[in-house]
């Protein structure tokens, strides 16, 4: 039986290294990043999950949710071909009632 091996988490020095920028920066930009959403520490650390900010700076650069707008583009897809059909259906039923 092999051991999971836990993710490593990050130190606000590491995070700051992800932002090019130095750690008084890292902390002086926090709040602001909060507000759009960014990661707390993991609880009872001063650490973050890499995973967590990782996914923050895909959704700051418009990267986020592959799956989200492939599923939306489905559905919009699924939308155009049902209203196409019900516009044949109401078109037959017109040209069949018709005098």
């Amino acid at each position: 039986m092999t051991a999971e091996v836990p993710r490593r988490l990050l130190k606000a020095k590491e995070v700051a290294n992800l932002f090019r920028e130095t750690v008084n920066s890292f902390y002086r930009k926090r709040d602001e990043r909060r507000s759009l959403g960014f990661p707390e520490p993991v609880p009872g650390t001063r650490l973050w999950d890499p995973a967590a900010v990782a996914a923050w700076q895909n959704r700051q650069a418009g990267l986020a949710g592959a799956e989200a707008r492939a599923a939306q583009d489905a559905a919009a897809e699924r939308s155009n071909r049902l209203a196409a059909k019900a516009r044949r259906i109401a078109g037959d039923i017109a040209v069949a009632g018709a005098p």
